[in-house]
C-alpha cells in the first residue's frame, strides 16, 4: 500500500488507478490486494476514466498495418511527437505549428 500521508487523496487514488490499469486484474481483486474500499476506489476510477477521455492527445494510426520508418519527426516541448512517413505539405505544417 502506498504512503497515504505524503500525498493528497486525489494523487493517492490516481496512483492506485494507474496501478490497477496496468495490473490487468479485476477491480474487486485489486481493491482486496491494495486494502482499499471498493466503493471509494470505483468513485475515483470513474472520475479518472472520464478525465482521461477528455484529455487532448495523439493516437497512433497505422495504414494497412504497414510499419514504415518515419522521414521526419516533429517533437513538442511537452513530449508529444508526430512522425511522418512522407513529408507533409508545408502550408499544412506551418498552420499546425503556427
Amino acid at each position: 500500500m502506498k504512503d497515504f500521508q505524503a500525498v493528497s487523496p486525489r494523487d493517492y487514488y490516481r496512483s492506485l488507478y494507474e496501478d490497477w490499469k496496468a495490473s490487468g486484474i479485476s477491480v474487486g481483486v485489486f481493491c482486496r490486494q491494495a486494502s482499499v474500499k471498493y466503493a471509494t476506489f470505483r468513485y475515483w476510477s470513474k472520475k479518472f476514466a472520464r478525465e482521461d477521455q477528455n484529455l487532448p492527445g495523439f493516437t497512433e494510426l497505422r495504414l494497412n498495418g504497414a510499419e514504415s520508418a518515419p522521414v521526419a519527426v516533429l517533437s513538442f516541448p511537452n513530449g508529444a511527437s508526430i512522425s511522418f512517413i512522407r513529408l507533409p505539405d508545408t502550408g499544412w505544417l506551418r498552420e499546425l505549428i503556427g
